[in-house]
């Protein structure tokens, strides 16, 4: 690799995360080059939080070893949120430096609620009910399950029975009803697709709101939710958990939907009271996407790396 470092005339490593990061470190050490850490953010935390490392284990500690290091090496980094930079300084006692900050972002073209009529979607997909909330992603892992089908059943009763959940991902049918059946939602108020990417605007353009059920673990305020900016470009408001990047932030001092403090019946209600006060907004879609714009529009990728690589 540094043969072919110096043959190709290479100048400066760019690494996606840390452990990625950890082979760009010893190659700008052998190289002598510039090293740019990008969707920085502390994966060695993150693999204990996830249950799959513990704190006392070698993989752990040489991660976090090598994150200091890297840290100190890079030449540029570049974070999801304003928040790693309080982290780094704590955790890798890393100086005083510039942070270039880059959340997930997204097409704005892409994503754009005016490309579709939301009543149209609703009766090819069959969904009747006055209010739709939509989720797209993972259940499990770092995404609550359980709780988003308590949610659910939550607005199944707010709503008086006027309402559908559609959730977008590859899961086992059983899985599903089993969810329903424990969260007392009825099976038949939920609407399932495993939709591939270009498709998903299309169910996000039947929905009301949407959903962001990230577990609020502590290394979840350094991540950053594509989701996110897929629902806001939408715009949908938003339900998430606290302190989840630097969206949970925004989201409620906007008023851009509701940030869910813990997961009770009195919280759930108090959301969804948010969000109908969003929905009775005469422009409220146009509101939120202008506010994609400015926290998730993917032109961020390239005002940043443009001042990056200028005049390489």
């Amino acid at each position: 690799m540094r043969f072919f470092v110096f043959l190709r005339g290479v100048r400066i490593v760019h690494c996606w995360c840390t452990p990625a990061g950890v082979l760009g470190y010893f190659l700008c050490l052998l190289s002598n080059r510039q090293l740019i850490l990008d969707s920085y953010e502390p994966h060695a935390e993150v693999m204990v939080e996830a249950n799959i490392w513990s704190r006392k284990s070698v993989a752990f500690y040489i991660l976090l070893s090598l994150e200091k290091r890297m840290s100190r090496r890079a030449n540029h980094l570049i974070a999801l949120t304003k928040a790693m930079s309080d982290y780094a300084k704590r955790k890798y006692q890393l100086e005083e430096r510039p942070f270039f900050i880059r959340p997930s972002c997204v097409d704005m073209t892409h994503f754009d609620y005016k490309h579709f009529d939301k009543n149209t979607v609703r009766r090819a997909l069959n969904i009747q009910s006055r209010r739709v909330a939509i989720y797209v992603g993972k259940l499990g892992g770092m995404y609550l399950k359980q709780e988003l089908f308590d949610f659910f059943a939550q607005a199944y009763h707010y709503y008086s029975g006027d309402f559908t959940a559609l959730i977008l991902g590859n899961y086992k049918q059983q899985e599903i009803i089993s969810l329903c059946e424990l969260a007392d939602f009825p099976i038949g108020q939920l609407v399932h697709y495993a939709s591939s990417f270009e498709k998903v605007p299309y169910y996000l353009s039947a929905a009301d709101f949407a959903m962001t059920m990230v577990k609020p673990l502590s290394t979840k305020r350094y991540c950053s939710p594509v989701k996110n900016g897929e629902y806001m470009a939408m715009g949908l408001p938003v339900i998430t958990t606290q302190k989840i990047s630097d969206d949970s932030d925004y989201i409620n001092c906007e008023g851009l939907g509701s940030v869910l403090s813990d997961f009770r019946k009195t919280t759930y209600c108090h959301a969804l009271e948010n969000v109908e006060c969003i929905l009775n907004e005469k422009n409220y879609r146009e509101r939120i996407r202008k506010a994609a714009f400015v926290y998730k529009n993917i032109n961020l990728f390239k005002d940043i790396y443009s001042s990056l690589y200028k005049g390489v």
